[in-house]
């Protein structure tokens, strides 16, 4: 929607921004209607990185969204560290306890396996609950921890240290591709830029790296896609040489 409200000699233009609008509109109803913290927060998150990457500032230097995205993390931690983080959380219905899911973080983490290995892929809600349910005195919700509610400390409990390192290796990756693709084509990079930032974010009080789950799938949608727009991009780079040096021979 953002190109199209650019560039105004786009074919179409009135119907795509009808399709598009009718799209966001449908969007946000059903936001509202799923009264989910986290969505509301990670949507205005990713439309922020859209609006930010389009700021003349970084569309005349696309390597400046490094450090867009480092002054996002410097601007997280310092709201962590000085407790400005409950601002943020009460201005979206919720209190600091997160609806209670971090006494919940706190006794999965006291119910915890091996922490290299964990208990196994997807093995740990198996035989571990009561274990969650003794650090959870007083917990009405019983029936439904069936997740840790955060995707960090699922994929710690079920595959430990080494499975946390391999989502980081995935985030890293991911954001050093996405970060390619960002030189050549900006509007792409920010996409894909959007769904991997999200989708970590997501996972702060959600399980969202879990298989089948939407954001998990949507991240690696984008960490894949990116890889192969730097690679095509690269390619034709390689076979733009070749083509003049044809050419000076030919003549």
């Amino acid at each position: 929607m953002r190109s199209l409200l650019i560039h105004k000699d786009e074919p179409n233009r009135g119907r795509r921004l009808v399709a598009q609008a009718t799209l966001l509109a449908f969007g946000l109803a059903l936001l509202k209607m799923a009264h989910s913290s986290t969505s509301i927060a990670c949507f205005i998150f990713g439309s922020g990185i859209i609006l930010a990457t389009s700021l003349p500032a970084i569309k005349s230097r696309p390597s400046r969204i490094n450090s867009l995205c480092l002054l996002i993390i410097l601007a997280g931690a310092l709201a962590f560290l000085s407790g400005s983080d409950a601002l943020v959380v009460h201005a979206l219905g919720r209190n600091e306890s997160f609806s209670g899911r971090a006494g919940i973080w706190q006794a999965c983490l006291a119910s915890a396996g091996n922490p290299v290995i964990g208990t196994g892929f997807e093995s740990f809600w198996n035989a571990n609950v009561d274990k969650v349910v003794d650090h959870l005195p007083g917990y009405v919700n019983v029936s439904n921890l069936v997740s840790a509610h955060n995707g960090y400390i699922e994929v710690y409990l079920d595959l430990g240290w080494i499975g946390v390192s391999l989502i980081a290796l995935i985030l890293i990756g991911g954001y050093r591709r996405v970060g390619r693709v960002c030189q050549r084509n900006l509007e792409l990079g920010s996409l894909f830029l959007a769904y991997l930032a999200t989708g970590a974010i997501y996972s702060l009080t959600e399980a969202g790296f879990r298989v089948l789950t939407p954001s998990w799938i949507f991240l690696l949608l984008a960490v894949v896609s990116a890889g192969g727009a730097s690679v095509g991009s690269f390619r034709k780079e390689q076979k733009e040489p070749v083509v003049d040096l044809a050419a000076d021979a030919a003549l």
